[in-house]
């Protein structure tokens, strides 16, 4: 017997499957296609960039080891600890063998005067073979605690290298924090200089697509003039060409757009292919009077205060210095109590009695020539730190007027264009009617559109620029992070 083959089986459920998911991912990517990008303003792009940067964090850690420099200095006046002891076997100065142990102790301290006070004890115990006199303990032990003070006359009176040193590790933390600001400010300017690039492109893009759909309309109308015999082929070719010449600039733009966004994109450390658009206030901020702008311009700039720093920290190595050259008179007062212990032949001796000293030490350098040679490398220091806050601030000067000076010709600028822009546009208007009536030719037309696309192009840049110019006014002012999130 002969069976039928069996049929097979069919299971669509893995195609569906399948199919679905194919069918999920298409339209999760034309969504996301559709999806307008995100906009970013230039504070959200600027805090990005903050946060990312590695160098900042570089500057940080610089910042960090300038505030270790003062917990150094500070601990110049603590207490110093000093202890020593030793036990030898030798020959003493009456030629007879004698045994020595000795311990040794001091605590000292410098003051912020420049005065020293100390504490010092010491125990000494010695055994000779053979003493001269029965009056004599052997083995004796000897014994003496001291307070001592030292005062600074001339050199290192009132602790001038403490209290400079103190100075100049307090400059060095403002000069690592201006170092910081710098950096930032840099960075602040790159990214303005690409952001309003990015927004200048845009801006040119959405006129060029606004010039794009009039010219098609005109190409449009044109063809239909041509089927309907009023318009030649040369009219035809004339509007294709503009067209055309438009399309090739948008074009343009898009790769001066994507550019920029390339570049800003690796600032913030974000993929390359990251798409977000620019968002511009064009509302302009109140600004001050030019002396309150220069009060607030010379207090922010961080070169002007890395250059006052500089200045602090040669003050402070010139003071060290001069200190330096000083001969070295000091005063020394020292009270204290002794004490001797031990069995002689006939009796047990234990005498105690205080001690006192009043003293004068003097010292001076016999060759003061390295001395005089940094002291003259710290006042060439200070030359050129003051030569730095001359030119950063005649900088900042002309930087201020010319600032004041663009956002002034900008807003007249804008207001002209905005004026320029209405009145092309009412041109261009009439040059239709007049085109669709026959009045005037298919040249023509081009012509009056192509002065309103001007137009709108120069009166969109324009804005662009008054915001840029009023962004680097406010840079220059430190006003701009207070609306960044670092």
């Amino acid at each position: 017997m002969i069976f039928p083959a069996t049929p097979p089986v069919h299971r669509p459920v893995p195609y569906l499957l399948a199919f679905g998911l194919g069918l999920l991912l298409a339209v999760t990517a034309l969504r996301s296609y559709a999806e307008p990008p995100q906009r970013l303003s230039y504070q959200t792009i600027m805090g990005n960039v903050i946060r990312s940067y590695p160098t900042l964090e570089s500057a940080a850690l610089q910042i960090e080891q300038s505030l270790l420099e003062l917990d150094r200095i500070n601990s110049t006046l603590g207490w110093q600890a000093k202890a020593s002891t030793l036990a030898s076997h030798d020959v003493g100065l009456t030629g007879t063998p004698t045994d020595v142990v000795q311990a040794n102790g001091s605590l000292s301290r410098l003051l912020k005067s420049g005065d020293t006070v100390s504490v010092d004890a010491s125990y000494v115990r010695s055994d000779n073979d053979f003493v001269f006199t029965p009056l004599l303990p052997n083995p004796a032990n000897d014994s003496a605690v001291n307070l001592r003070y030292r005062k600074p006359l001339r050199r290192g009176a009132g602790n001038i290298t403490y209290k400079s040193s103190l100075q100049a590790a307090r400059s060095e933390i403002e000069i690592s924090k201006a170092e910081q600001d710098v950096l930032k400010d840099t960075l602040a300017g790159q990214v303005a200089s690409l952001y309003y690039a990015l927004a200048t492109a845009e801006v040119n893009l959405q006129n060029t697509h606004d010039g794009i759909t009039r010219l098609q309309r005109l190409l449009d109308f044109v063809i239909q003039n041509k089927q309907l015999g009023v318009s030649g082929e040369e009219d035809v070719l004339q509007a294709r060409a503009r067209l055309d010449r438009k399309r090739a600039e948008l074009k343009a733009l898009e790769v001066a757009r994507n550019q920029q966004l390339y570049n800003l994109n690796r600032l913030m450390h974000s993929p390359a292919d990251s798409r977000f658009r620019t968002t511009l206030d064009y509302s302009l901020p109140e600004l001050p009077t030019r002396q309150p702008l220069r009060d607030q311009i010379f207090n922010y700039s961080p070169a002007l205060n890395k250059a006052r720093s500089s200045r602090k920290i040669a003050e402070s190595s010139i003071a060290i210095q001069r200190d330096a050259q000083k001969d070295t008179v000091d005063l020394i007062l020292s009270v204290g109590a002794r004490s001797k212990i031990g069995d002689a032949e006939e009796n047990h001796v234990n005498e105690t009695d205080l001690a006192g000293v009043v003293g004068v030490e003097y010292a001076a350098p016999v060759d003061k020539s390295g001395l005089r040679a940094s002291l003259r490398q710290a006042i060439l220091a200070r030359d050129i730190a003051d030569n730095q806050i001359r030119t950063i601030s005649d900088d900042l000067e002309y930087d201020l007027d010319r600032l004041l000076g663009d956002i002034r010709d900008l807003k007249t600028s804008v207001a002209s264009n905005r004026t320029y822009l209405k009145a092309e546009q009412k041109s261009f208007d009439d040059a239709v009617t007049r085109y669709r009536a026959g009045r005037i030719n298919t040249d023509e037309l081009i012509r009056f559109e192509e002065n309103l696309s001007i137009a709108e192009i120069t009166l969109a840049t324009q804005r662009v620029n008054l915001m840029q110019s009023v962004n680097e006014m406010q840079r220059l002012r430190g006003a701009i992070w207070a609306d960044i999130e670092e």
